[in-house]
C-alpha cells in the first residue's frame, strides 16, 4: 500500500460534505448565496452550506480512478481499435510519458462514442503497456475512495469540453471556455494575460470555426458575480515562476489579472491550510496545486492524493468543516480509458 498522510476516520465526523467528480464543474449562483436562506427552489439543505471549496486536480478519467469501485458505471476490461477486449492493468504510482489528451485525441479515443481507440493515442504505449488501459486499485488511491465510500462519488459526470487543462480551467472559474479547445502554445509557462505576445490557444466557434486567440480575456466569471453579490472568494493556485502556474486560470482573465483582485485573491496555493487554521476561508474559494502534486502524469498519484488529504484534514481540523461542501475534481480524462460515452451537448 502507498503511503498516505493522517486521514481522520471520516465517520467520526460526519458534518461536512465531500464530493468526488471527474470532469470541470462550475456552479452558477442562482439559490441565494454561501451563507443564506436561500430561496424558492433550493435544494433541501442548501442553506446549511455557508462554504464551498472546488480542489482541482489534473488529467483522470473517471475509471482510471474508480472503474473498480463498488456499483459504479465502471470498467476492469476495455476495447482497443482491433476489436479486442483486454483487462486493465493496474496503474503505476507515476505515469511516464505524459499521454496525449489535447482535443483531437479525446475524439479519436472516444471514436465517435465508441471508446475504443485509446490504444492509439501518442504516448500511452511504453515498455508493453499501453497506459492508457489502466485502473487504481483501492490500495493504490485508499483515500479516494474512502471518500468515495463515506461521501458521494459523481458517476455518469464529463469534463465539459472534450479537451486539455485549459477549456476546462476557464469553465471552472467562469462556466465557459471563450470558445478554447486547446492549451496555450509558445507561452513560456503563462496561460494568461502575461504571456509572451506570440502565445496563441486554438479556438472553435460554435459554428465549427476554427480559429486562435491570445488567451487573454475579458468574459464574466463566476468570482465577477461573487462580487455582484458581495460574496468573498479566493484563488490559491501557484504563483509566476512556479510549474503549476499554467493552472492559474484567473491568470487569463485581464480585469482581474490587471484588477486590484489580483494580490489580493489570487494566492499562493501553499497558504490555503494555514488560512483555514487561522480561521479564515472564502464563502467560495478554488483550490490547484503546483505540477508536483497535481496527479497529472507523470506525477505522482501518491503525493497528489496526500496533498489533497491534506487540505480535507484542514477544513475537518476546523470549525469550518460542519457547513463546508468540499468539491474534488479533475479537469480532464487526460489520455485514460472510461468506457461510458460522453453525451454530445453541442
Amino acid at each position: 500500500m502507498r503511503a498516505r498522510v493522517g486521514w481522520v476516520p471520516i465517520g467520526v465526523i460526519a458534518l461536512g460534505v465531500v464530493v468526488i467528480i471527474i470532469g470541470a464543474v462550475a456552479f452558477v449562483t442562482g439559490w441565494g448565496s454561501p451563507g443564506s436562506n436561500g430561496s424558492e427552489g433550493a435544494p433541501d439543505g442548501l442553506n446549511k452550506i455557508d462554504h464551498i471549496i472546488f480542489i482541482v486536480k489534473e488529467n483522470r478519467s473517471f475509471d482510471n480512478y474508480f472503474g473498480r469501485f463498488p456499483g459504479a458505471d465502471g470498467a476492469t476490461v476495455g476495447r482497443t481499435s482491433t476489436g479486442a477486449v483486454i483487462p486493465l492493468a493496474e496503474t503505476p504510482d507515476q505515469v511516464y510519458p505524459d499521454l496525449a489528451h489535447d482535443a483531437n485525441d479525446a475524439a479519436a479515443a472516444g471514436h465517435g462514442g465508441h471508446m475504443d481507440r485509446f490504444d492509439q493515442l501518442p504516448g500511452a504505449l511504453t515498455l508493453g503497456v499501453n497506459h492508457a488501459y489502466t485502473v487504481m486499485y483501492p490500495q493504490d488511491i485508499p483515500n479516494y475512495w474512502a471518500y468515495a465510500r463515506h461521501f458521494t462519488l459523481d458517476d455518469h459526470f464529463f469534463s465539459t469540453v472534450m479537451g486539455p487543462t485549459f477549456p476546462n480551467h476557464l469553465t471552472m472559474i467562469g462556466a465557459q471556455n471563450a470558445d478554447v479547445i486547446g492549451n496555450p502554445q509558445q507561452s513560456n509557462s503563462r496561460w494568461g494575460c502575461d504571456a509572451p505576445a506570440s502565445t496563441f490557444v486554438q479556438t472553435r466557434s460554435a459554428g465549427g470555426q476554427l480559429g486562435t486567440a491570445f488567451p487573454c480575456f475579458n468574459f464574466t466569471t463566476l468570482a465577477d458575480r461573487l462580487n455582484a453579490k458581495h460574496i468573498a472568494w479566493r484563488y490559491y493556485a501557484p504563483q509566476a515562476g512556479q510549474q503549476g502556474y499554467i493552472f492559474s486560470t484567473f491568470d487569463a482573465i485581464r480585469h482581474i489579472r490587471q484588477g486590484p483582485q489580483w494580490p489580493t485573491n489570487v494566492l499562493p496555493w501553499t497558504q490555503f491550510q494555514s488560512d483555514v487554521a487561522a480561521g479564515k476561508l472564502a464563502p467560495v474559494t478554488w483550490l490547484v496545486t503546483d505540477m508536483a502534486e497535481s496527479e497529472h502524469p507523470p506525477a505522482s498519484t501518491c503525493l497528489g492524493e496526500n496533498t489533497t488529504v491534506a487540505e480535507v484534514n484542514a477544513v475537518m481540523h476546523s470549525r469550518f468543516w460542519k457547513n463546508t461542501a468540499i468539491f474534488v475534481t479533475w479537469d480532464d480524462f487526460g489520455g485514460f480509458y472510461d468506457n461510458v460515452p460522453p453525451p454530445k451537448v453541442n
